[in-house]
Order: structure tokens, then C-alpha cells, then sequence
């Protein structure tokens, strides 16, 4: 009896064992950046001052307030979450400043209605993903016309979403990286 009652007791330490690294591992995955000023999920190490070097950006040089940040600065997950809050006279500067045409800007909802690939296009399908919404905590408010731009450029050539908010004092901005100079 005692024979078996070990292998049992040695199964179930090394299960422990495991468990344990596990545990240990996934908790060092899952650690936030001490930044008080990144969005959950933002992984640890990771600094607004970091963030934006990587991509070659800089806030506008004007009263910002609210700037908020998550993504990845390495190479390998190289993706910015940037949301911030500034007057429009600056926002419109800033999004000048990285390329943005206002001529082809859109709107939120949008205007656009019809069919792609047989799929009914909805004016108020959220700009951007679903994980990203949640990140930003962002909701729309379907009596507000929001300016949509797909154009914004960063200094290291990465392409941006940009959403501007008209609500509140000043605009609120929320730039999401599309691709990378490594994808053309």
C-alpha cells in the first residue's frame, strides 16, 4: 500500500509543481506597466515616453490632458493605443502635422450605406475593434458626428486610425496603428 500511496504522492507534487510554475509564469505575463498613465492590458516596462519614441511621435505642444497609452514598443508587437485631449485649434494642427487630408476625412456614423461582398454595411459599425474599443473604454453615442481618419502617419512611417471625439472641452483623439514600416 505504501508503494503505491507514493507514486501518487510524487504525481501530485510534481502536479503542484507545475501548477505553480504556471502560475508564476502567467503572472509575470500578465503584469501592467507601473505607467500611470497606461490602458489595461499595456505590458510591463512599457512608459508613454517609450511608446512614443518607438513610433516617432510626440504629443502636440500645447495644453494635453488625459493622455492615455497602451500597445507594444518592441519589434515584434509593435502596436500604439494613444488617446489624449487637446483644444480643436490643436488637434487639427497636430493631425496636420502627421499627414492627415481633412478633404478625405470620414465621418462616424458614417455616410456610406450599401453592400460589400454581399454583407450589409452598417453606418455604425464601431471604428475600431472590438478589443481596442473595450482597451480605450470607448463607446459611441450615435447623435454624435464623429471625424474618422485613416491617414495619419507617424515619424517612423507607420499608418494610424484616428477617431476625434467633438464632445466635452476640446476634442478627445484616439489614434490605433494599422501597419508598420516592416508591412510595405
Amino acid at each position: 500500500m505504501a508503494a503505491r500511496s507514493r507514486p501518487a504522492q510524487n504525481r501530485a507534487g510534481t502536479a503542484l509543481t507545475a501548477a505553480a510554475l504556471v502560475a508564476l509564469s502567467l503572472g509575470g505575463c500578465s503584469m501592467e506597466s507601473d505607467d500611470p498613465r497606461a490602458l489595461p492590458g499595456t505590458g510591463r516596462g512599457e512608459t508613454l515616453e517609450k511608446m512614443l519614441s518607438s513610433f516617432g511621435l510626440q504629443l502636440p505642444d500645447c495644453d494635453v490632458k488625459g493622455a492615455r497609452f497602451g500597445g507594444e514598443s518592441d519589434d515584434w508587437g509593435h502596436q500604439l493605443l494613444l488617446r489624449f485631449r487637446a483644444s480643436e485649434e490643436c488637434v487639427h494642427s497636430y493631425l496636420s502635422a502627421h499627414s492627415v487630408d481633412f478633404d478625405r476625412g470620414l465621418e462616424w456614423p458614417s455616410r456610406v450605406r450599401g453592400t460589400v461582398d454581399g454583407e450589409t454595411v452598417s453606418p455604425y459599425r464601431p471604428p475600431f475593434r472590438k478589443e481596442v474599443m473595450e482597451t480605450f473604454g470607448l463607446s459611441m453615442n450615435r447623435q454624435v458626428t464623429y471625424e474618422h481618419h485613416l491617414d495619419f502617419l507617424t515619424g517612423n512611417g507607420s499608418g494610424c486610425d484616428v477617431l476625434v471625439d467633438p464632445r466635452g472641452d476640446g476634442e478627445t483623439v484616439y489614434i490605433v496603428s494599422t501597419s508598420t514600416p516592416e508591412a510595405f
